[in-house]
């Protein structure tokens, strides 16, 4: 260590020699620059102090021209003789210090300046003056003002004019008072001075009062003159602060320049003097990197591949290579500590293969004996049976659950054969088939039934693993057994609720179709009859929406026992969902047997039900359908649905059987549909327009946009042929929004090319508005055309708005928020017409067609028009008359203060051609107003 800490010592003297050499050249380097920058600053110094007493003489001639300022403007405010004096100092000191400036200046810059100042302070004084002047010549006019104004009062009172002396008195104080504010705006202010001056002769002349005239002609000419001064004055102060800033800015501007220039001469001297200290630095520079290169080189060369070496072969046996040399033959410092650092590399070599093999064996003993105990912990933890026996079953080891349930506790297992785990019910199992499968096969997978200490029987699954040794023998049985019990009862409870309702108990939809199917083809084989009732309960919404969702699940308990109770053991009684109930009656020998039940069941509905109190009323009405040839479980169900809506519109409460003609609809109804769906897709629809009018005048304002169906087979068919199917189905959604995107692209046409703008009008369903996302929608459809929403109203029936009222009114609402119209359509025909006007807030009110057309022939039709016009009235609403198809009718509607219509007898709904060249002026009927009295 000795001697390997010499070698280091003289290698690191070798490399601080030529470090020291460096330091040495660079300390003179700095030296010279040093130098350079002291001699650079000093004239800069030398500079500044030059020009110094110049800066100076023009500050302080920016200073007397602020102070004669204030003197002047003193002067103004009081006449104080102090600012006249302030004045002349002022006046003195500056051209005192101009003088100054002027001896000093010593370029054609500085002179020329010397003589813009002095013109301008000459222009600056002279102005200052003429505004005291001024100031003294208003306080004349106004002691004059005061003088005439007395003689108007004497000539005022010798008259006898009291009342005009007091109206004169209070014009000349107001014309004072203005010419006072003249300071502060002297345009407005003067002009609203001469207005009232000129008032006095005219107050003068209109009390007839000549004897006052010439006293009235001094008190004008001496508020004319006070005018004209205090106009001026006040002009003249403005002139003169923006004459004292243009000299104030002009002084600041020199200054700046007298400092510049001695700065840029100061720089044009340093930049010289710095060329030269920059040429002997660059010598000096070039001479000390010469030196640097040649120590560097020199000491690099010596030690750059020895310490690489070096740092190498240190890595490489921190990393693990002890393998690693470096043969080096240098016979210096360095050479000797690479042969050092071979030697111990050697050494340790040696030493780590010993201590790497002992290390192996410990982690692999370590490693064994941590995954047994990993493994006995998964065994001892596990929520199953796990069991070692040897190939004869006797127990080897057995996990805690095991233990508990051969003992109830801890105890060993030693000796004791396997099936005392066993129920004695399948010992044969375990010992013929598991036992002797697992010893053939090597593993054994399936079920019996395991006991405890107690007696308790659980069924299990079992699984079974034969684990052999390297020659081939069995050494012992692995066994995990499960306990099923909660599964297989979970398995149950699931298979109950596929074919049972929850709520009922009754059999459910698939389950009725099981039993009907078994039903249809004992009663083929039998030759007996079977017929389904199919029950909706009626008004049954009516008790969830108003006493809770509860006492309707409460209701359907008791109809389910009451249905139980009318029909036979037999039959079965099935809840299909909602409030639908089936019955099949099987093994029936007469319908007229059918028929009875079905009466029996409408009896019983008769009754009321008691719920929480309170006794409600809810019937039911019942479709029949009597098996035949043809059908299945699944087409009988329907035709009994089909029968129940035909007593659903026979009034419910009532029984009703299919017969052929229904099924003749049904077909006609599912052949619309996908006829319906395939022209959606074809683009079949068209839009028809019929325009609305304006009674008053006979104007176009608007169309009402029409969905129709051309056909190809059928022709055009208007919306009574397909639209209550396409409401069913769904369809109905898919076509609305159909129809308003054509109608929005059109109104934009339309709005494009008319001179007035025109309104549409889209009728929407009231599952369609009630559906998520409707809002989004139809502002988005008008935001795409650019339509603006005060161009749209949507219709909506009062029938249409059953189904969600609290959803239609927030959406409603929305989209008036958002600026569309809304109108109730078919006014009149619905169930709740007042309610719903009083919960809705809508735009327009549309009677219905069914009143207009009576409208002239039955009192009853004209009043109730005329009741709901005045109603409409009273609610802020536009009224549109639909189905107007004659003059009389017309006459009728203005009478009553109808506003809107539209009917045959201004046009049948029309092509977007034809709808266009109304939009442009071609109407088909009269423009003219109406007469009334000739229609009549």
């Amino acid at each position: 260590m000795l001697r390997t800490s010499r070698r280091l010592t003289r290698l690191w003297v070798k490399i601080s020699a030529g470090m020291a050499v460096l330091a040495v050249l660079t300390a003179v380097g700095g030296l010279v620059l040093a130098l350079a920058a002291r001699s650079a600053h000093r004239y800069v110094e030398r500079v500044v102090e030059v020009d110094q007493p110049k800066a100076a003489a023009a500050y302080e001639m920016e200073i007397n021209v602020v102070g004669y300022g204030l003197g002047v403007l003193r002067y103004l405010q009081a006449a104080d003789p102090v600012g006249r004096a302030r004045m002349a100092d002022d006046r003195a000191d500056f051209m005192r210090f101009h003088e100054r400036y002027q001896s000093l200046a010593s370029s054609a810059v500085e002179r020329d300046f010397s003589a813009r100042i002095l013109a301008q302070f000459t222009a600056y004084d002279a102005l200052g003056e003429q505004l005291v002047d001024r100031r003294d010549r208003r306080e004349v006019h106004e002691a004059a003002l005061v003088a005439s104004e007395g003689e108007l009062d004497r000539a005022l009172d010798a008259a006898g004019l009291d009342a005009l002396e007091d109206q004169t008195e209070s014009l000349v104080s107001e014309v004072m008072a203005t010419i006072g504010r003249i300071e502060r705006d002297s345009t407005v202010e003067k002009s609203a001075a001469l207005a009232l001056v000129d008032e006095l002769p005219v107050l003068v002349e209109s009390v007839g009062a000549p004897e006052v005239e010439d006293a009235v002609a001094s008190v004008v000419v001496g508020a004319l003159a006070l005018l004209d001064v205090q106009s001026g004055l006040t002009d003249g102060v403005t002139e003169f602060v923006e004459l004292r800033e243009g000299l104030d800015e002009l002084l600041d501007d020199q200054i700046q320049v007298i400092a510049d220039a001695g700065l840029a001469e100061a720089s044009e001297r340093a930049a010289t003097n710095t060329d030269t200290v920059r040429k002997l630095f660059l010598v000096g520079a070039l001479a000390i990197a010469l030196a640097a290169v040649v120590v560097g080189w020199g000491v690099a060369r010596m030690v750059r591949r020895p310490v690489r070496d070096l740092a190498v072969a240190l890595e490489a046996v921190r990393s693990g290579q002890l393998d690693h040399r470096i043969a080096s033959t240098r016979r210096d410092e360095l050479g000797d500590l690479a042969r050092d650092l071979d030697a111990t590399t050697d050494l340790l070599q040696r030493t780590t293969v010993s201590v790497d093999e002992l290390q192996r064996s410990q982690a692999e003993l370590r490693s064994r004996e941590a995954d047994t105990a990993r493994l006995t912990r998964v065994v001892e933890a596990a929520t199953d049976v796990i069991a070692l026996c040897n190939p004869s079953g006797t127990l080897l080891h057995l996990n805690e659950v095991g233990r508990r349930a051969l003992s109830g506790g801890d105890a060993g297992c030693e000796a004791r054969h396997y099936t005392v785990l066993v129920h004695p019910d399948h010992h044969g199992m375990f010992n013929d088939q598991a036992m002797t499968t697992t010893l053939g096969t090597g593993h054994w997978r399936g079920e019996f039934d395991l006991v405890s200490h107690d007696g308790t029987r659980s069924p299990s699954s079992v699984a079974m693993l034969a684990h052999r040794s390297p020659a081939g023998a069995v050494e012992y049985v692995s066994v995990i057994a499960r306990d099923i019990t909660e599964l297989r009862g979970a398995l149950a409870l699931l298979a109950r609720q596929a074919m049972f309702d929850p709520l009922t108990g009754l059999p459910n939809r698939q389950n009725v179709l099981d039993r009907l199917t078994a039903a249809l083809a004992r009663c083929r084989r039998s030759g007996r009859g079977l017929a389904v009732l199919y029950l909706d309960l009626d008004r049954f919404k009516e008790v969830n929406d108003n006493l809770g969702h509860a006492a309707g699940d409460v209701l359907l308990v008791d109809a389910a026992r009451r249905l139980q109770a009318e029909v036979r053991t037999s039959d079965t009684v099935a809840r299909l969902g909602g409030d639908e109930f089936a019955v099949i009656c099987d093994d029936v020998p007469d319908l007229e047997d059918v028929t009875r039940v079905a009466r029996r069941i409408l009896s019983v509905f008769e009754k009321g039900f008691h719920l929480d109190g309170v006794t409600v009323f809810v019937s039911a009405s019942i479709g029949i359908a009597a098996a035949g040839a043809h059908h299945d479980a699944e087409t009988l169900i329907a035709d009994a649905d089909v029968a129940m809506y035909r007593a659903k519109d026979a009034g419910r409460g009532v029984a009703r059987y299919f017969d052929e003609a229904m099924r003749s609809e049904v077909e006609y109804r599912h052949r619309t549909e996908l006829e319906l769906r395939r022209a959606i897709t074809e683009d079949e629809l068209r839009v028809f327009y019929q325009p609305v009018v304006r009674l008053a005048d006979a104007s176009l304002v608007g169309f009402e946009a029409l969905v129709r169906w051309q056909h190809p087979d059928r022709g055009l068919l208007s919306p009574d042929h397909f639209l209550l199917i396409a409401e069913e189905s769904a369809l109905v959604d898919r076509i609305d929004d159909w129809v308003f995107d054509r109608a929005c692209r059109q109104v934009a046409t339309w709005n494009d090319e008319a001179t007035s703008p025109v309104a549409i009008s889209v009728n929407v369903s009231g599952r369609h508005l009630t559906s998520p996302g409707y809002v989004e929608s139809v502002l988005g459809c008008l935001e795409r055309h650019g339509v603006a929403p005060s161009s749209i109203t949507l219709e909506v029936t009062e029938t249409s708005l059953l189904g969600d009222p609290d959803r239609a009114q927030e959406v409603l609402a929305s989209l008036r928020a958002r600026g569309l119209s809304v109108s109730i359509d078919d006014f009149g025909t619905g169930y709740s017409s007042l309610s719903y006007l009083q919960r809705f807030a809508f735009d327009a009110l549309k009677i219905d067609r069914s009143f207009v057309a009576e409208v002239t022939t039955t009192r009853r039709s004209t009043a109730i028009v005329a009741a709901s016009v005045a109603l409409a009235r009273t609610l802020g609403y536009k009224v549109v008359a639909e189905g107007v198809e004659n003059i009389p009718q017309i006459s009728v509607l203005l009478d009553l203060g109808c506003d809107l219509a539209q009917g045959y007898f201004f046009s049948r709904p029309v092509s977007a051609d034809k709808a266009t060249a109304m939009v442009h002026g071609e109407l088909p009927w009269t423009v003219v107003p109406i007469d009334v009295t000739t229609a009549h």
